[in-house]
């Protein structure tokens, strides 16, 4: 499949998930020093937290959850490849849809809707290719308090995609809607 084909076929087989948190893994700093792109690029900008649907466990959307289980018996981060769209499905709430075909085997289609008011200003760094992570509630819950990086990624699945052209702008005009005193006509 091109880049450059629309990622919207099979919209049948397609999950539909939606974000009930987040967590925030961009690197601000380590230890005293700030954390370049170039460095931060390495591990995702923010992790999408999804719940586990039972009615999505008999469907294609089981290889996400799959995925996650096998998260923790690898000593690295398991980074499937795939392309994204982001849609703003309401800018006063802050609502996206990704839309995201993953590639690399096994390949699969989900939609993730996305509250984003805590990620909008991440959005500049996956419009350049950053990558996010994708995990579960259950998932979250066994992690507890820690926040180191290592341990968390043993939690998620890192979708990487190429960047993505237009999403900074549309980070950009949400932004713009989202300010104090911004007044819809």
């Amino acid at each position: 499949m091109r880049h450059d084909e629309p990622i919207d076929r099979n919209d049948s087989e397609r999950a539909t998930f939606v974000a009930v948190g987040d967590l925030v893994l961009w690197p601000q700093s380590v230890g005293d020093r700030a954390v370049t792109t170039r460095e931060a690029d390495t591990w995702p900008a923010f992790a999408l937290v999804v719940g586990e649907r039972r009615d999505l466990l008999g469907s294609r959307a089981r290889v996400l959850f799959d995925l996650l289980e096998n998260t923790r018996q690898s000593p690295e981060a398991l980074v499937v490849s795939g392309r994204s769209r982001w849609t703003v499905v309401d800018p006063v709430k802050a609502l996206f849809r990704l839309r995201l075909h993953i590639e690399s085997p096994p390949a699969f289609d989900l939609d993730v809707l996305v509250p984003a008011r805590r990620l909008v200003g991440l959005l500049h760094a996956v419009a350049r290719g950053a990558p996010i992570g994708l995990t579960t509630n259950r998932h979250i819950r066994e992690l507890g308090s820690t926040v180191d990086i290592r341990q968390v990624l043993q939690h998620v699945v890192v979708v990487r995609c190429p960047p993505v052209p237009g999403l900074a702008e549309l980070a950009d005009e949400l932004l713009w809607t989202m300010a104090p005193g911004h007044r819809r006509l």
